[in-house]
């Protein structure tokens, strides 16, 4: 590992691609565990999964008793377009 200390063009490209490797860590853990969570509902979930799949946007809006906050949460976990 090279050190952070040594001169400023190297502090700046080394800082620079330090905190894009980290973020991408992140990023990639977090999708990991957004599927997982995803595949864990459609496991234990299978028939609503698949009704919400088949659902568009416009139907989950209108669906009786869903406040926007859980259709948009419908929305984001699998319905269609």
């Amino acid at each position: 590992m090279k050190p952070l200390w040594t001169g400023k063009t190297r502090w700046s490209q080394y800082r620079r691609s330090l905190k894009e490797r980290i973020a991408r860590k992140r990023r990639v853990k977090g999708m990991e565990g957004s599927k997982r969570v995803q595949e864990k509902w459609e496991n234990q979930h299978g028939c609503i999964a698949q009704a919400v799949k088949q659902c568009s946007w416009k139907t989950l809006h209108t669906l009786a008793g869903v406040p926007g906050y859980q259709a948009q949460n419908l929305q984001d976990s699998g319905g269609t377009d």
